[in-house]
């Protein structure tokens, strides 16, 4: 896709507004820029090698890492980039059907393809779009992992690392700065590995059991130090 449709008014998106309420003018500068990069280097809206698109998010943006695992977590709750890939490694924008132009129409015409077959093609992939988005599934609840689950997937997974750092943030009212610096304690506290490297604090025989959301709570008022809400 040598390049594709923008509308003047696209910032009144209530995805887009929310967006920026979140994250600034930044954030909203960064989507543009996933929309970019795939249309540029992307097949059939999606980008696969996540340390080639990542690196030129890296590159381009001349953001820190953390703050593009965040944005990329912000525009998968958003449905604006889709969340179920990114968790597999694809960056993957299913809107971009949307604002794709008709350049691939003018090389089928160039092809002596007819507008029917045109259409049929456009028809398909809109199938397509529609069976994807089929697929998505709601983030998963905690109801629906063990405990033992749960703390896997915060050690081991940023996007649901984010997610429930976005808990502490959105609902609970907790400043990003502080849940970001608790945060990074907690993980690298909790983290810390046996004298012969297999096992790290928070896994058996060490804890019996270990509930990453009271662990959290827990944390997060004991590190308060003063701190009022």
């Amino acid at each position: 896709m040598k390049w594709f449709q923008h509308s003047s008014d696209s910032y009144t998106d209530f995805k887009h507004q929310s967006l920026i309420d979140n994250f600034g003018m930044e954030g909203y500068g960064f989507f543009w820029l996933c929309c970019e990069i795939v249309a540029q280097q992307g097949k059939n809206y999606r980008l696969k090698d996540v340390k080639m698109w990542k690196s030129a998010l890296k590159r381009i943006s001349l953001l820190p890492e953390e703050k593009i695992t965040s944005l990329l977590f912000e525009l998968g709750e958003l449905k604006l980039i889709s969340g179920k890939s990114l968790q597999s490694g694809v960056l993957y924008i299913p809107k971009m059907g949307d604002y794709s132009d008709d350049y691939t129409k003018r090389v089928r015409r160039v092809s002596e393809h007819s507008s029917e077959s045109v259409r049929q093609d456009k028809k398909r992939v809109d199938k397509i779009r529609i069976e994807e988005n089929k697929k998505e599934k709601p983030p998963t609840t905690k109801n629906e992992l063990t405990p033992k689950e749960q703390a896997e997937k915060f050690f081991t997974d940023p996007v649901y690392y984010q997610k429930l750092a976005r808990h502490f943030i959105d609902e609970k009212h907790y400043p990003r700065v502080f849940i970001d610096r608790e945060f990074k304690k907690f993980h690298t506290y909790w983290t810390e590995k046996n004298g012969a490297g297999t096992k790290q604090k928070w896994q058996p025989p060490f804890q019996k059991t270990f509930e990453i959301q009271k662990r959290l709570n827990t944390w997060i008022i004991r590190s308060q130090d003063g701190f009022k809400k």
